[in-house]
C-alpha cells in the first residue's frame, strides 16, 4: 500500500505538469485549429528567462515570475499570433503542424542565440545553459521536504499541485463564468456565425494564444527544476501530455487537465508494477505513447458524415501558368554541372563529405514528396524508417554479404515498417494520422531500437563501409559523389513519373476527396497503404546511403527530432515538388558550415528556422512557388512594357492624314 501511494503521488505530481501543458494545447487548438508543437519552446523560453533573471541578474523569485509569466510569455504568444499563427487560418494541414516545428526549434535558439550575443557586445556575464545546474522553482529555494506519513514531498512538488487545481479552476471559471469565455466557445464553435454576431475572431483567437503561452510558461518554470533547463526534454514533456489532449477530444479544457493527472498516474502505475519490463530498455518512456497510440484509434476517429465535403484541398492553380520544360530543363542543368563540378574537382576532403551527405538525404526527403506532397498525408515517422534501414543494413554487413543484399533488405524493412504505419490511415486522417505516427516513431526509438541486439551499444554501432561496385570503389569521396548523383537522378525522374501515372493521380484524387474518390472505383485503404509502403521505401534506400556516407550507423543518429526538422525543411522549399527535395537536402547538409562563416555561434541555423517558419506561413507552397510566381511577374511586366512601346510607335501611322481622309466621310 504504501509503494502503491508513493506512485500514485508522484504521479499526481508529473500529471499536474502535464494537465497544465494540455490544457494549453487545447485551449489554442480549440481557437485556431493549430496543433502548437511549439508549446514546449515556449515553455522553454519563460523557464530560461526566469532562470537568467534570478541567477543572473539577482531579482527575487517572486517578481522575476511575474516578469516571465504573467509579462514575457502572453506577450509571446501576441507576438506569434500576429506574426505567423493568424495567417494560417486556411492552411493546409502539412504547413499548420511544420510552421510550429520550424518555432519549436527556432524559439529556443533565438534565446540563446541572443543570450550569446549579448555577451559578446555588452560582456554582460549572462550565464551559459551548461552552465546552470541548481535552478530555482516556486517554492522556497533551497527545496523545502516534508514527510507525510510514509510519503515524501518537496516543496517543488507541492508548487505543480497547487498550479493544477488553480489552473482547472481559474480555466473553468473563464469558460463558463465570464464574456470572454463565451466569446471562445462562440469562435469554437462557429467561427462565421460568431463573426456575423459582432465577435471579432482574430481579437479572441490572440487572447487564446496569450493566455495558453501563459500556461506553456507556467509550466516550464515548474518543469525546469523538477528536470532540468534542456529543449529536448521540454519537447519530449509536451508530447507526452498530447494523449491527454487526445483524451479531451481537442476541445474539453476540464478533460485535458484530468487526463493529465490519469496519464501522470498511470505511468508511474505501470512502470512501478510491470516488473517483467524491468530489463527492457525504453520501456517506462514509450508507455505515454502506447496510451497515444490508442487513444487516438478511440477518441479521434473522424465518424461524421464525410460524403460530398472535400478533406484537403488541392493548391489553387498557380496564377502564373507552367514555366517552359526547356527553361527548366537549361537552369537544373546548368546548377547540377556547377555543383558536381566544385565538388569533383575543387573541393577539399571536408567538403566532398558535405556534399555527400547531402545528396543521400536528398534521397531521404523525396520521401516526404511521395508520402505529403503526393498522398496528403503528414507522416513523422520517416526517422524511423531511415534508422531501421540503416540498422538492418549494418547487421546484413557484419555477416559479410554483399552491399546490394544488405541495401535491398534495408529498403524492405523500412517498407514492411510502412505498411505498419500506414495502419492507422484507414481510420485516421490530418493531424491525428501526424500523431499516430509521431507515437510509432517514438516507440521505435525508444524501445525497439533500444534493444541490445538491434543498437549494439557494446561496439558503437553497425559498421557499413562504403564498397566496391565492379571497379569502382565508393570509398573514394569522387566516385561517391557521382554515383549518389546518378542514384538521386533516378530516383527524381520516378517520383516526377509517378505525379503523372495514373497512380499518381488517383494518390492526388484520394488527397483531395476519399468519398468521391471511392466512388469511381479507387481503394482508399490501397492507395494509402501503397503511399506510405513506397515513401517508406525512398527513406529506407536513403537511409542506408546515408548510413554507408558516414561509415557506420546507431540508433542515436536520426532521432525522431531530426524526421521534423526533415519535414519542416522541405516543406518550406516545396513539398509537392522533388526539385525541392534536392535543395533541401543539399541546403541542410552544408548551410551549418556556411552559416559557422557568418557568425561563431552554433545557434544562428534554428534562428533562420523561425525567419523560414514566418516565411512559410506567407507562403505556403513553398520558396519554388514564390520564386516561379516573381519570375512570372517579373515577365509580365517586361511583356507590359514592350506592348506599351509598341503601341506608342504605332500611334503616328494611325494618325497619318490619309486615315483621316478616309475617317471623315465615315464618320459624316
Amino acid at each position: 500500500m504504501e509503494e502503491f501511494l508513493n506512485l500514485v503521488v508522484g504521479g499526481i505530481v508529473a500529471g499536474g505538469l502535464y494537465a497544465i501543458l494540455a490544457a494549453g494545447v487545447v485551449l489554442t487548438y480549440q481557437t485556431s485549429g493549430i496543433f502548437n508543437f511549439a508549446h514546449g519552446a515556449v515553455a522553454f523560453a519563460t523557464a530560461y528567462l526566469f532562470v537568467q533573471l534570478n541567477v543572473t541578474a539577482g531579482i527575487p523569485i517572486i517578481p522575476a515570475a511575474i516578469i516571465a509569466i504573467l509579462v514575457f510569455a502572453p506577450l509571446l504568444g501576441f507576438v506569434l499570433d500576429r506574426v505567423i499563427y493568424r495567417r494560417l487560418t486556411y492552411a493546409s494541414v502539412a504547413v499548420k503542424i511544420v510552421v510550429p516545428v520550424g518555432l519549436l526549434i527556432a524559439v529556443p535558439g533565438i534565446c540563446l542565440f541572443v543570450a550569446d550575443r549579448l555577451n559578446v557586445w555588452f560582456h554582460l556575464g549572462i550565464a551559459g545553459i551548461e552552465e546552470l545546474f541548481l535552478i530555482p522553482g516556486l517554492g522556497p529555494s533551497p527545496k523545502q521536504t516534508w514527510t507525510v506519513g510514509t510519503i515524501l514531498l518537496d516543496s517543488n512538488q507541492v508548487a505543480v499541485f497547487a498550479a493544477a487545481v488553480v489552473t482547472a479552476v481559474g480555466l473553468w471559471v473563464l469558460l463558463r463564468r465570464t464574456r470572454l469565455g463565451l466569446r471562445m466557445r462562440a469562435v469554437v464553435d462557429r467561427r462565421g456565425l460568431a463573426a456575423l454576431r459582432g465577435i471579432d475572431p482574430d481579437r479572441t483567437s490572440a487572447t487564446s494564444w496569450m493566455l495558453g503561452s501563459f500556461l506553456a510558461g507556467l509550466a516550464g518554470v515548474l518543469l525546469a527544476p523538477i528536470f532540468t533547463l534542456n529543449t529536448p526534454v521540454f519537447t519530449t514533456v509536451v508530447l507526452i501530455s498530447t494523449p491527454a489532449v487526445v483524451f479531451a477530444r481537442f476541445r474539453s479544457i476540464p478533460l485535458a487537465l484530468a487526463g493529465g493527472l490519469l496519464i501522470g498516474v498511470i505511468q508511474n502505475l505501470v512502470v512501478g508494477y510491470a516488473h517483467f519490463a524491468d530489463n527492457i530498455t525504453g520501456f517506462s518512456t514509450s508507455v505515454p505513447f502506447f496510451l497515444l497510440f490508442l487513444l487516438l484509434f478511440v477518441f479521434a476517429v473522424d465518424r461524421s458524415r464525410r460524403a460530398g465535403t472535400q478533406i484537403d484541398d488541392d493548391p489553387p492553380a498557380p496564377s502564373y501558368g507552367e514555366e517552359p520544360k526547356r527553361r527548366k530543363l537549361i537552369v537544373w542543368t546548368g546548377w547540377s554541372v556547377i555543383i558536381l563540378g566544385y565538388a569533383l574537382f575543387f573541393a577539399d576532403d571536408y567538403w566532398q563529405s558535405l556534399i555527400i551527405r547531402g545528396l543521400a538525404l536528398s534521397v531521404v526527403l523525396l520521401s516526404f514528396t511521395v508520402v505529403t506532397g503526393i498522398g496528403g498525408m503528414v507522416s513523422l515517422a520517416q526517422a524511423a524508417f531511415v534508422t531501421a534501414a540503416g540498422i538492418t543494413a549494418g547487421w546484413v554487413a557484419s555477416h559479410h554479404w554483399p552491399f546490394l543484399v544488405a541495401l535491398v533488405l534495408g529498403t524492405l524493412v523500412a517498407t514492411a515498417m510502412g505498411v505498419v504505419v500506414s495502419l492507422p490511415a484507414r481510420r485516421l486522417g490530418g493531424l491525428p494520422l501526424a500523431l499516430a505516427t509521431l507515437a510509432l516513431a517514438y516507440i521505435c526509438q525508444n524501445l525497439f531500437f533500444q534493444l541490445r541486439g538491434v543498437s549494439r551499444n557494446d561496439v558503437g554501432g553497425w559498421v557499413l563501409s562504403p564498397p566496391k561496385l565492379g571497379p569502382v570503389d565508393l570509398a573514394d569521396s569522387r566516385s561517391m559523389i557521382i554515383f549518389l548523383a546518378i542514384v538521386l537522378g533516378i530516383v527524381v525522374l520516378l517520383v516526377r513519373n509517378l505525379i503523372r501515372s495514373s497512380s499518381g493521380r488517383a494518390m492526388a484524387a484520394l488527397r483531395a476527396t476519399e468519398p468521391g474518390t471511392v466512388t469511381i472505383g479507387v481503394s482508399a485503404a490501397r492507395t494509402k497503404t501503397a503511399v506510405f509502403a513506397l515513401s517508406a521505401a525512398i527513406a529506407g534506400f536513403g537511409g542506408v546511403l546515408l548510413a554507408v556516407s558516414s561509415g557506420r550507423v546507431t540508433h542515436l543518429d536520426y532521432p525522431v527530432e531530426t524526421g521534423l526538422f526533415w519535414l519542416a525543411t522541405i516543406v518550406v522549399f516545396g513539398v509537392r515538388r522533388p526539385g525541392a527535395a534536392v535543395i533541401a537536402g543539399l541546403g541542410a547538409a552544408v548551410s551549418p558550415e556556411l552559416l559557422s562563416h557568418v557568425a561563431q555561434t552554433s545557434y544562428l541555423p534554428q534562428v533562420l528556422s523561425g525567419l523560414a517558419a514566418i516565411n512559410l506561413a506567407q507562403n505556403p507552397d513553398g520558396i519554388l512557388a514564390l520564386t516561379a510566381q516573381q519570375r512570372f511577374e517579373r515577365r509580365r511586366r517586361r511583356e507590359e512594357r514592350a506592348l506599351r512601346a509598341r503601341a506608342a510607335a504605332a500611334a503616328p501611322a494611325v494618325a497619318s492624314p490619309g486615315t483621316a481622309d478616309a475617317a471623315g466621310p465615315a464618320a459624316a
